[in-house]
């Protein structure tokens, strides 16, 4: 663990329960009074517009006199998305004269394309300028008001200071648009809208969500302040993983209201471990598995939270074999205890973990193996890999963050064993 002064980037606003979302009209008026005329609404490709809820959401907006810009999100975004949004949202301000505010309802994709568009409109380059990596310009920490309302519990970028776009091909890449005023406004969670999830989202995106607590737990940039979120994020993620991917496959219709609300909590929890991991690696970072994942997504069009899905069990496996000091395998230990339900509680965990390391290790690695059975995603070939492209975009993968590393070819191994 990182053993400097701890410290956590600021955490929005927040509201949950069902029905929350509902309010949304209320609470843009309450908080930025009647200065804002228009709503920029930022959601997926059709996936919100064909939830119950959506009219009532925009019916809502329409009664507290709130013009309606609208912008649809298919796929991982991309700055030229980014850019086309920004412009529409510039001129409006042009023509109008309006005060706007982005409001992103969708998955990682569709709020970090908020969260970036949000920031570009109060900015006068292209987006791509403002892109770690590929870019030569540092954001200048001005946006629009933003609010977050995710509707798949994954990325947790509801929480986090940074906007990931990507331009997928050859010389593609996945970087990050990253600075603390990139953090929302407010984050909105409402199972009512998570619920409506089917099982090729909520996987992939719990995926995403363990992935991020599991690698901010054992960062070498963790902290006491990191820990108390991502051991959280474990301990929900025990049982709301597979129970949201169990319900995920099953028809929700016709349900007792007992069976509803069992529902809305299961869905309630995960949004919270997908929440807390962002607040997490905010401040602890990711590791290798991401790292891999990032390379992935920029050389084809493949989901993350299937990349993150794939690798994070034979990553794991491999990283808890050549961890090089005891404290390491203390926390993939206690992140095993956690995460296979069989303790609950860090404290408790981090005991039992210095009591029988090797026990809490067997169990991690179990866990994650168990769910990759029961929860499958689609093999790497699926998305158009070969074994010579995968051998080549191994040596890019960044372990920054890692507790420990993989050789070139042992990584490169696992990613062609995923074909």
């Amino acid at each position: 663990m990182h053993e400097e002064a701890a410290a956590l980037e600021a955490i929005p606003r927040t509201l949950m329960g069902a029905g929350s979302v509902l309010r949304l009209g209320r609470v843009i008026r309450e908080g930025w009074g009647n200065s804002i005329s228009t709503v920029a609404l930022i959601s997926g490709g059709s996936s919100f517009d064909r939830t119950p809820l959506s009219s009532r959401i925009i019916a809502g907006l329409y009664e507290e006199n709130l013009r309606l810009l609208r912008f649809h999100v298919s796929g991982e975004p991309s700055p030229a998305l980014v850019d086309r949004c920004v412009a529409d949202i510039k001129k409006n301000q042009q023509e109008r004269g309006a005060e706007l505010i982005v409001v992103g309802i969708g998955g990682g994709s569709v709020i970090d394309t908020a969260k970036a568009a949000a920031a570009c409109a109060t900015m006068e380059e292209p987006s791509r300028r403002y892109l770690e990596g590929v870019g030569d310009l540092i954001p200048t920490g001005t946006r629009l008001p933003f609010i977050a309302i995710p509707t798949t519990s994954g990325t947790g970028s509801e929480a986090t200071k940074n906007s990931v776009l990507s331009s997928v091909g050859t010389a593609g890449f996945k970087k990050s648009m990253r600075h603390p005023a990139l953090i929302p406004d407010m984050a909105m969670f409402d199972p009512m809208l998570l619920d409506a999830a089917p099982y090729g989202v909520t996987a992939p995106a719990g995926w995403d969500a363990v992935t991020q607590l599991l690698e901010a737990a054992v960062s070498t940039k963790a902290t006491i302040l990191t820990d108390l979120y991502s051991f959280a994020g474990l301990s929900l993620s025990s049982t709301a993983f597979p129970s949201a991917c169990e319900f995920s496959k099953a028809d929700g219709e016709d349900l007792s209201e007992e069976d509803r609300q069992a529902r809305y909590r299961v869905r309630s929890d995960m949004a919270l471990a997908a929440f807390y991991s962002g607040i997490a690696l905010a401040s602890a970072g990711l590791g290798l598995v991401h790292g891999a994942a990032g390379v992935l997504g920029g050389n084809r069009a493949i989901p993350h939270g299937v990349a993150c899905g794939l690798l994070l069990p034979p990553v794991t496996k491999a990283l808890t074999m050549r961890i090089p000091s005891n404290d390491g395998k203390i926390r993939y230990a206690a992140c095993g205890y956690l995460l296979s339900g069989h303790i609950k509680g860090r404290e408790a965990a981090f005991s039992a973990a210095r009591e029988a390391v090797d026990s809490g290790i067997a169990l991690l690695n179990e866990t994650l193996t168990s769910w990759q059975r029961s929860y499958p995603l689609s093999g790497l070939s699926d998305y158009g890999f070969t074994e010579e492209e995968l051998t080549a975009l191994a040596a890019k993968a960044s372990m920054k963050n890692s507790p420990a590393k993989l050789s070139f070819e042992e990584l490169a191994k696992i990613l062609t064993g995923l074909l």
